[in-house]
């Protein structure tokens, strides 16, 4: 990581010798990270069928050692550098129940939730001069009206509508930063932004961009069934998340920032618009759609969802059936996967992993 590395071009030979190109940038100011923890946990069982599992950590890392984005200017997205000191602290909690315990029957509850929190107590003087080139970055926005060049400007600008991480302290390494929004103005169809010092303006400012949102979940885990009746049996697989927040970067390309002469797009890029004054939209004007929307707390969701990873139905045939026919075991099963996906945020189901949903059947002999 504190090393550049470099791939030699043997393809040609250059007057002064060969060539090499930069691979990974490496960051010759590099320290080792150190930490100091503490953790307290009880595990507690009762009438030999329940299990409750609690634990309470508190990690505080040193020069701890991360990704920090770049512009992609630079020829690279990410770099590696110490940022400061970061705190977590959380808790998780399993449990596994045995519902039924019976001869011919038998079901387990099995769960588990993590909750984490992560702050940056303090960042090096580095990443202080990091955040003045990300607000340096996007003041290369070229907001010119010139008609002639509006297609190239979109085509231009199009890599200022994502969101890129800076570092504050008291902030989280997961927090999302932009312009706060106040909504499209019924009067004009322009959006309005608050600025750091209360302000309002239609103007868009790097240096007013401030915490819009939070990526990392208030708390996230799994659940699923075990259960078995005389010769079936069935599995379940569920994971969660819940309290945290994303940034829908398909809405701003496809849908406010939706290039309408090269492209299709769907109904919302007119349904959703503002069109005339006194409207109610959650998009700007249409006429404004050549201008690229730059990060703004109007495009932050809620990110809860339930996804039903798997499902497997088997059946194991008796072993006095099978003696009839010189086998000492048969079994058939079915298994399903990404079932189905409950989230608060509208995804498009695509045909490749991981929304595609994939049986297989299953058949294991012996003799």
């Amino acid at each position: 990581m504190a090393r550049n590395t470099y791939t030699m071009m043997l393809d040609d030979w250059y007057p002064t010798g060969l060539g090499a190109s930069l691979n990974y940038m490496g960051n010759n100011k590099l320290t080792w990270e150190k930490q100091i923890s503490w953790n307290i946990g009880t595990r507690v069982f009762w009438q030999k069928k329940y299990m409750l599992e609690l634990n309470y950590y508190h990690k505080r890392t040193y020069d701890l050692i991360t990704d920090v984005s770049l512009p992609s200017s630079s020829g690279f997205n990410v770099y590696r550098d110490n940022i400061g000191q970061v705190l977590n602290k959380g808790f998780e909690v399993k449990t596994s129940l045995n519902l039924v315990n019976k001869k011919n029957t038998n079901i387990i509850f099995i769960a588990n939730l993590a909750h984490n929190r992560n702050s940056i107590v303090k960042i090096a003087e580095s990443l202080k001069s990091y955040n003045n080139r990300i607000d340096e970055y996007y003041g290369q926005y070229n907001s010119s009206t010139f008609p002639q060049s509006i297609l190239t400007l979109n085509d231009n600008n199009a890599k200022f509508a994502r969101p890129i991480m800076k570092f504050e302290e008291g902030n989280s390494l997961t927090t999302i930063y932009g312009m706060q929004s106040l909504g499209i103005n019924p009067a004009n169809g322009r959006e309005l932004y608050l600025k750091r010092d209360g302000t309002v303006t239609y103007d868009w400012n790097a240096a007013d961009q401030q915490p819009i949102g939070n990526s990392e979940p208030w708390a996230q885990g799994s659940f699923g069934l075990n259960a078995r009746y005389k010769q079936f049996s069935l599995y379940t697989s569920f994971f969660y998340e819940w309290g945290g927040e994303q940034y829908n970067q398909t809405m701003v390309n496809n849908v406010e920032n939706a290039n309408l002469l090269y492209y299709n797009a769907d109904g919302r890029v007119l349904t959703q618009r503002w069109q005339k004054p006194g409207d109610i939209a959650p998009l700007k004007a249409i006429q404004d759609r050549y201008f690229i929307t730059r990060p703004t707390s109007r495009f932050i969701q809620q990110n809860n969802y339930i996804s039903f990873n798997s499902l497997s139905i088997g059946y194991d045939f008796l072993p006095a059936q099978l003696k009839k026919v010189g086998m000492s075991s048969l079994r058939a099963s079915i298994l399903m996967s990404d079932v189905a996906l409950f989230s608060t945020i509208k995804r498009e189901m695509g045909l490749d992993y991981p929304y595609a949903r994939t049986f297989t059947f299953t058949i294991n002999a012996s003799f």
